[in-house]
């Protein structure tokens, strides 16, 4: 059993404990801190029981793995402070929160939960929603398939992109009904990149026919407004990308 306490201004102290639980060799919560999700079971690692909300660490398998790998309840103690996820994986979904048990801002980015068979060559690192949030106009001639981008042509779309995320989308999300959560990141210039990257990625892979399935989006929680990736905006961005991608 380990404690910690804190020190108030007053004199007091707020103190949280920890309870190692033999059975299983790990950290749980102590039993009056609310789970994550609700009702949830408790997670052995070394079960052999397939467990889909976990992230493998490494490159270990079998008991190593689990041992080792990244659970949904390891979330649970960093959601007291304000909690940015960007979640790139085959199960990022499993890791969608069922609460908010501390009522702290929480989004996460997750990946789709499968790719589109035109892109999915074994051989190509990375994924199309990681490229689309740290490359957009790369992400998006990849998505049309076009191996040719001059300088001159991903300056002049980069710039028609950054225009229609100010001039635009940022507008559309100030007037947006949201999420707290979404409120307090957009207040941020690291995280609201990433948010807006994230509306712009969806829109592009909903209107391209690779991507025929929910399955194959990107998801997020708290849920965006569905308006925000159909817009007549973002659907004139797309088109003179499109434009542009087929004239360079």
């Amino acid at each position: 059993f380990l404690s910690t306490e804190h020190s108030r201004g007053d004199g007091t102290g707020s103190g949280s404990s920890i309870l190692l639980c033999p059975s299983c060799n790990s950290l749980a919560p102590e039993p009056s801190i609310p789970s994550w999700p609700p009702h949830a079971q408790t997670l052995d690692p070394l079960s052999n029981a397939p467990e889909p909300s976990t992230l493998g660490i490494g490159t270990q398998t079998g008991q190593e793995r689990k041992a080792s790998a990244f659970y949904l309840t390891d979330l649970m103690s960093f959601t007291r402070n304000p909690l940015f996820l960007i979640i790139d994986a085959e199960n990022a979904s499993s890791f969608t929160p069922n609460s908010n048990p501390f009522g702290q801002p929480l989004v996460c980015l997750m990946s789709p939960q499968t790719s589109s068979p035109d892109f999915s060559d074994p051989a190509r690192q990375g994924s199309v929603f990681t490229l689309f949030l740290t490359h957009p106009v790369v992400a998006f001639w990849f998505v049309m398939q076009k191996n040719q981008l001059s300088q001159a042509t991903y300056k002049h779309a980069a710039s028609r992109i950054q225009s229609c995320f100010a001039e635009d989308l940022l507008p559309m999300l100030v007037n947006a009904t949201l999420d707290r959560s979404y409120e307090a990141f957009l207040t941020n210039d690291f995280t609201r990149i990433y948010i807006l990257r994230f509306i712009f990625a969806k829109a592009v892979l909903k209107k391209n026919s690779s991507f025929t399935t929910p399955h194959m989006l990107p998801s997020c929680y708290p849920e965006l407004p569905e308006h925000l990736f159909t817009s007549s905006a973002m659907g004139k961005l797309i088109e003179d990308l499109v434009a542009m991608a087929e004239g360079d």
